[in-house]
């Protein structure tokens, strides 16, 4: 049939898993991959749609319908389940709706751009629609949001799954096919929110045949647990066996851990030590996942022994801490987003308000609730148990209030009622407490030390602590324990602690980081302001902007330390070089809290440091359109250059306190401005620059008086000093 145009909804399919396949039989793969296509097209055909092109083994199909779309992609999944043969090959599977037109039998389109990305999300068996094939499906099918996802090179899209009986009854059923019961995964009250890249990535990554332990690790309250059940649930259907969840977190020995994975897989009777359980799996093919290890990764072997002694069995942990097992990967979970996108609100929002909805249904995301809300996500730094927490306080909290409380007391703010006997998760401080106790005296120190540095470190860490192995080994071992989070900057790994197990730590053992500890992160981060400054006045803005953004929670620090500790000579260093970036960088609230700390130096900087403050203060409030603030700070800067006995300077803030008072038409305050100007200038000595605006600013003084030949003479007359001085050179 001839290719449609306008309103097109592509399907598009690929093989999970093609290439390891193809390595291990080439001619098997081929074979299989032409069989595959014939049922696609034969399948494209009955519904209405044509088959344009295939790609190694992706194929492409395009339909006038997005309804008949969906249904032939239903239809495709069911029929490679009952195809001898087939039926092993899982595929991914994408529809988006776009417009688009046929171009020497292909299509040359956005839509297929983003259909190309969108397939990478994609989970194994799995079909995802993007918005507009939502919007014209969504009435005859059912789907599950999986929020918007950031792909390369598109714009951002926002992404469904199909949720249809036909595609997941089996997925549901872990008696499908006569299966042994499984110990059920965890059922959840709220809808899985955002993750749509960790979520395929980790799918993907249990997908390959080459993988046989992952092992997710994240702080706390980070979303491990839900991530792995949503994924197991979806790959169901690739284990011959099913899925099998086992509760770690109430374990404590290898003994216990044994009895646990027998009872969760009825093999009681069989079972009595890890031989026994080794044997009883040697030809399962099924999907293990071990919840919350953390305690029992002294108990790792038995994770070790099975691997070895089985084939078909693959284990899912999710931990704290990472094993350490020959062969693992480990998949480092980190908090949602909270960038909020014009026409969409972040993940972190979006489980916000999805917990609201169910505590709090009066409360309606309007502009100002939404922002509010993004601020509390921010404050919250995205970790899901913390919103989740925050959001059930709404029952009794208006949103203005819940952002107070999260600013001041957030710990105090972030737990519950307990729902269970034993509820992990109502509190959060109890959840980190829970983290501390794993780590080791020395590991504890560390992390209360490291605790000074607000933002990212590694080399500053070095710098400041001392001791190289003990830090990077430290450091290599709490990342282990998920208590940093971990960035690649430029061609290096930095590392932070978040804000809730700062204040954690601050609560528990602030008495633990020497006074001596804190004066060196303040002399570094000084050292470093002025190496910022250098880099300003070598014209550098941009790597001086990045790097004031990028430090500026140390170099508040910093200021606190000298203000704390009397320290004015770290505070005047740390006002002459940050004063003006912080000013010329716009940011404006950074700034008023240094003139706010040198405000609370009772005049024990230097007069320059209070010159320079002052002058930008006017530059600033100038800026913001207040002359007459502008004016007060340029007179008051004028003075202190005066006493400091730099008088050029004195000159040249003068001649912006004429300029204002020009512009505020106040000509007598511009003439006693000039005087005073002519006195700084002399005092200066010779310096024709400063003649040269001496005489502008007589002249349009004159000129803004009427005088037009006085203005005119004068400006001759700095037309000619300025040749002059042109000639000399």
């Amino acid at each position: 049939m001839p290719l449609p145009s306008g309103t097109v909804t592509f399907l598009t399919t690929d093989i999970v898993g093609f290439s390891a396949l193809f390595e291990l039989d080439q001619e098997r793969a081929r074979a299989l991959t032409l069989q595959h296509f014939d049922l696609i097209q034969s399948i494209v055909d009955k519904w209405g749609g044509a088959m344009f092109k295939t790609a190694g083994d992706a194929a492409w199909a395009a339909f006038t319908s997005a309804p008949s779309a969906v249904r032939a992609a239903l239809e495709i999944a069911r029929r490679l389940r009952e195809t001898p043969d087939l039926e092993e090959l899982k595929l991914r599977t994408a529809l988006l709706t776009g417009e688009a037109a046929p171009s020497a039998g292909d299509y040359l389109a956005p839509v297929l751009n983003r259909c190309s990305r969108v397939i990478n999300l994609c989970p194994p068996g799995g079909v995802l629609v993007g918005a507009t094939t939502h919007e014209l499906t969504r009435l005859e099918f059912g789907y599950r949001a999986l929020g918007t996802a950031e792909l390369r090179g598109v714009p951002d899209q926002e992404i469904w799954q199909l949720d249809e009986p036909e595609l997941v009854a089996e997925l549901m059923d872990p008696l499908v096919s006569g299966k042994r019961r499984k110990r059920a995964l965890p059922s959840e009250e709220l809808r899985f929110v955002g993750r749509v890249g960790e979520k395929s990535e980790l799918a993907t990554r249990l997908s390959d045949p080459g993988t046989r332990l992952v092992t997710v690790t994240g702080m706390g309250g980070i979303g491990k647990t839900r991530l792995c059940t949503e994924v197991a649930r979806e790959l169901q259907l690739q284990f011959k066996d099913g899925v099998t969840f086992v509760e770690c977190e109430s374990l404590t020995n290898e003994s216990e851990l044994l009895s646990a994975v027998a009872s969760a897989m009825d093999l009681d009777d069989q079972v009595h030590d890890l031989d026994s359980l080794a044997g009883a799996l040697s030809s399962s093919e099924q999907l293990l996942l071990l919840d919350c290890f953390e305690r029992l990764v002294d108990s790792r072997s038995v994770v070790e022994s099975l691997l070895k002694v089985t084939t078909g069995l693959k284990i899912l942990v999710s931990s704290r801490v990472v094993l350490g097992l020959p062969r693992e990967y480990e998949f480092a979970l980190g908090p949602l987003g909270t960038r909020v996108r014009e026409g969409s609100r972040s993940e972190a929002c979006t489980l916000f308000w999805d917990v609201a909805e169910h505590v709090a249904p009066r409360i309606k995301p309007t502009r100002t609730h939404a922002n509010t809300a993004n601020q509390i996500v921010e404050a919250l730094e995205g970790v899901p148990l913390a919103i989740l927490l925050a959001a059930t306080r709404l029952s009794h909290m208006a949103l203005e209030e819940l952002l107070d409380q999260v600013r001041r007391r957030r710990l105090e703010t972030l737990k519950r009622s307990p729902i269970a006997a034993v509820d992990r998760h109502e509190n959060l401080i109890r959840v980190i407490d829970d983290s501390f106790s794993l780590l080791q005296e020395s590991e504890l120190q560390l992390i209360f030390e490291l605790s000074v540095f607000r933002g990212f470190f590694m080399d500053d860490a070095l710098a400041v602590l001392g001791d190289d192995d003990r830090v990077r080994d430290g450091v290599a071992r709490l990342r282990s324990s998920s208590l940093l989070v971990a960035q690649t900057h430029g061609a290096r790994m930095r590392f932070r602690i978040l804000d809730t197990i700062r204040e954690y730590i601050e609560r528990r053992g602030s008495d633990r980081v020497a006074d001596a500890l804190r004066a060196n992160h303040a002399d570094h981060y000084t050292r470093t302001a002025v190496a910022v400054r250098a880099k300003a006045e070598a014209g550098e803005w941009r790597t001086t902007t990045r790097l004031l953004w990028l430090e500026m929670g140390n170099y508040r620090e910093a200021i606190d330390f000298a203000v704390r500790h009397g320290r004015a000579d770290l505070l005047d260093m740390q006002a002459r070089s940050l004063a003006r970036p912080m000013a010329e960088a716009g940011m404006t609230t950074e700034f008023n809290a240094l003139s706010k700390a040198v405000a609370t130096s009772d005049g024990s900087l230097s007069k320059q440091a209070l010159a320079e403050l002052e002058g930008l203060r006017g530059m600033l409030a100038r800026g913001a359109g207040d002359l007459p603030a502008a004016r007060a700070h340029w007179i008051a800067c004028a003075e202190l250059w005066n006493r400091a006995g730099d008088r050029a300077r004195e000159a040249d803030v003068l001649s912006d306190v004429i300029d204002v008072s020009i512009g505020l038409g106040d000509l007598e305050a511009a003439r006693r401005g000039l005087a005073q100007f002519n006195e700084a200038r002399i005092g200066a000595g010779s310096d024709d620059g400063l003649t040269i605006s001496g005489k502008m600013l007589e002249a349009r003084i004159a000129l803004a008086e009427g005088d037009k030949p006085l203005a005119r003479e004068l400006g001759l007359q700095a037309l000619e000093t300025t040749e002059k001085t042109a000639g000399d050179r």
